[in-house]
């Protein structure tokens, strides 16, 4: 059950109230999406030709966004995200031990490595020597926390960012 509590007279920008401190509930996150839907049009701020097309869509992207966000969260998504322009593969996605492996397909000499979380803050920097082979390399994220990082891989010739998922349990 969802709730929001509406303070007497603190709620509201444009004028006074609610008159009384008031709860609203609701059993589904639909149910709130449908009061918020109604509540706009009776308010005059959405047209009801456009609700209704919108709250369809609305529908549809909850059901798809719920389910791909519960792969992540049940540890079932395991994916290889691919560079094909520059031949890195970075896997498993995501990593549930803070371990991913890069799969370097061409040859390069050097690899700057650099992990950023997604305020764009360094997390973590390194340099790596291929001798010049296609190999595998190992990326160390253990001391950081769970979240979503930016791996960027920078070689004199090229350079790819992917979007790597961390998950601690």
């Amino acid at each position: 059950m969802g709730e929001f509590v509406a303070p007497k007279d603190e709620f509201l920008v444009f004028e006074e109230g609610p008159s009384d401190t008031i709860t609203l509930q609701w059993a589904t996150y639909r149910d709130a999406s449908d009061q918020c839907s109604l509540s706009r049009i009776w308010g005059g701020i959405h047209p009801p030709a456009d609700d209704i097309p919108g709250r369809l869509m609305g529908i549809e992207v909850g059901v798809d966004a719920f389910n791909h966000a519960k792969g992540y969260f049940d540890g079932l998504i395991t994916t290889v995200s691919e560079d094909s322009e520059t031949g890195f593969s970075f896997y498993p996605n995501p990593s549930n031990d803070g371990l991913f492996t890069i799969s370097i397909s061409n040859a390069f000499s050097e690899l700057d490595i650099e992990v950023y979380d997604l305020s764009g803050r360094l997390c973590l920097n390194q340099s790596i020597s291929t001798r010049g082979q296609s190999e595998v390399v190992l990326l160390d994220m253990t001391t950081l926390n769970s979240g979503q990082y930016l791996v960027k891989v920078k070689t004199d010739e090229t350079e790819s960012v992917q979007r790597v998922s961390l998950i601690k349990e």
